[in-house]
């Protein structure tokens, strides 16, 4: 079964702290290309930085 993340679940899982293993699955496997990762992979990255910077 294929979990389709929307915004909300990006958000909530950067405070469960599981967008750290989603990126880092992203830096190890670069090649990989799909419809989830053409639309999503900008702003995984982009929440993960702005909201250290803001909330560290």
């Amino acid at each position: 079964m294929t979990t389709t993340w929307t915004n909300r679940e990006i958000l909530k899982s950067y405070f469960r702290g599981i967008i750290d293993l989603q990126i880092e699955y992203m830096n190890n496997y670069p090649d990989m290309n799909n419809d989830y990762r053409r639309e999503n992979e900008a702003f995984i990255k982009a929440v993960k930085t702005d909201l250290d910077v803001l909330l560290c």
